[in-house]
């Protein structure tokens, strides 16, 4: 099996989850999901505790026991103290060592395609390679397992109506975070005015955790032919409707949020046209590791 550890929001949730699946399928095995990390909710003062949110989606959905983990840890470390494989004294069949494998670094490690059966994951694993090959399954994983209430389902329909743009901003405890730091106006500006040149009548619909700063940084937009704000969707555990209405919008502007990145990778539209920010963090080095989170064919600002 494959055990993967998941950690911060939904987005890195998402990410962690489409890594361990495509290395459960290249094994040939199935893949477990530790929650032990979120359930003990402890994190650094500056970052916001966020809740399970895979439950939204039609993943393969199988968490591990606490016996489980227990026996799984124990066996690693054993086994990486003497260097050898548990033989099954009654079937003769020798088992893979159970590994600990935590991410080096934030960047894409091409050892990771090499990791075998029995590996417990510890990163964010966040680049579209380390599910590569499995895109489609991933994609079947993270349709919504529930149906949109009546004021999403209103607001769904006209993003699927009009030539929509999805702008998320993350804002929150990034600003506190000084090695990541948050997108700023200018960029959303640019990407803004580049779309509106493309497209023939544009509408923007704004997605954000911060949404106060947001109309009162954007609410004087000429360029555009109507802008929403979606704040209908506030209370705790709705991330998930907003990721729907944003991977259902045609075209999308994204910020340094896995989150967002997910409500443009998510969205089928052929002609899509995704906008990304040329710097996303603050810290050169963590931005330089990061680079190859965008995808190729995003336009880069």
């Amino acid at each position: 099996m494959i055990i993967v550890m998941l950690q911060g929001g939904m987005g890195n949730q998402m990410f962690q989850y489409a890594a361990g699946r495509a290395l459960a399928i290249r094994n040939n095995t199935f893949l477990k999901i530790d929650l032990s990390f979120i359930k003990n909710g402890v994190l650094g003062g500056n970052v916001d505790y966020r809740n399970y949110g895979l439950n939204n989606f039609c993943i393969v959905e199988d968490i591990i026991s606490e016996e489980e983990l227990n026996h799984f840890i124990k066996r690693s470390r054993l086994f990486s103290k003497l260097k050898i494989s548990w033989l099954n004294r009654k079937t003769g069949y020798r088992f893979p060592l159970s590994k600990m494998v935590s991410q080096k670094g934030h960047g894409y490690d091409p050892e990771f395609m090499k990791l075998s059966n029995n590996s417990y994951l510890i990163g964010y694993w966040q680049n579209v390679k380390y599910f590569a090959g499995s895109e489609e399954i991933v994609k079947q994983d993270f349709m919504f397992k529930n149906l949109p209430n009546q004021s999403n389902t209103a607001l769904l329909s006209k993003i699927m109506n009009c030539e929509s743009v999805a702008i998320h901003i993350r804002r929150g405890d990034f600003k506190n975070l000084p090695v990541l730091g948050t997108t700023d106006k200018e960029y959303y500006l640019r990407a803004i005015n580049y779309l509106v040149k493309k497209l023939s009548k544009p509408v923007l619909f704004f997605f954000s955790d911060e949404m106060k700063w947001v109309k009162e940084n954007f609410n004087t937009i000429s360029s555009a032919n109507f802008i929403y704000y979606s704040d209908i969707n506030t209370s705790s555990g709705s991330e998930a409707d907003d990721l729907r209405l944003m991977s259902n919008c045609k075209h999308n502007i994204i910020g340094n949020s896995t989150f967002g990145w997910w409500g443009a990778w998510l969205n089928s539209n052929p002609d899509k046209i995704i906008i990304a920010p040329e710097k996303l963090f603050a810290d050169p080095a963590i931005d330089n590791q990061l680079q190859g989170m965008i995808p190729d064919n995003w336009v880069r600002l």
